[in-house]
């Protein structure tokens, strides 16, 4: 595993910029894509379609932070450390800790690394 943190977040007034790192594995017939330091997985048909996917789950989940203000709250939950409107991602062991994560890497599932910059307008 590549230990370089790439996940990070950052709070502007009108915005909120992430970079973070999704995982995307075939199981079966599907393609799976699973970010581990926001704990959010999606599937689809191919990889695009999975990644697309994924951007969907995503979206809905910064919406709901962003409509019931829970950003902060979230992300602690999900082991970030959040100071002066910037957001550290969980050491690589919390991420090992997660189940998905830790069979998806200790496993002989082949995957691709993808560092994906987000960008969502804060309302």
């Amino acid at each position: 595993m590549n230990n370089k943190k790439t996940d990070t977040i950052r709070v502007d007034k009108d915005s909120f910029r992430f970079n973070v790192d999704i995982y995307i594995f075939k199981e079966r017939e599907n393609y799976i894509s699973y970010c581990p330091s926001l704990d959010i997985c999606s599937s689809g048909v191919d990889f695009n379609d999975a990644l697309k996917n994924f951007y969907e789950a995503f979206e809905l989940y910064a919406d709901y932070w962003v409509e019931n203000g829970t950003l902060e709250e979230d992300l602690v939950a999900h082991g970030w450390k959040v100071v002066a409107h910037t957001a550290k991602p969980p050491c690589p062991q919390t991420l090992l800790d997660r189940p998905m994560f830790n069979e998806l890497l200790s496993g002989d599932t082949g995957f691709e690394r993808v560092v994906s910059p987000v960008r969502i307008a804060a309302r």
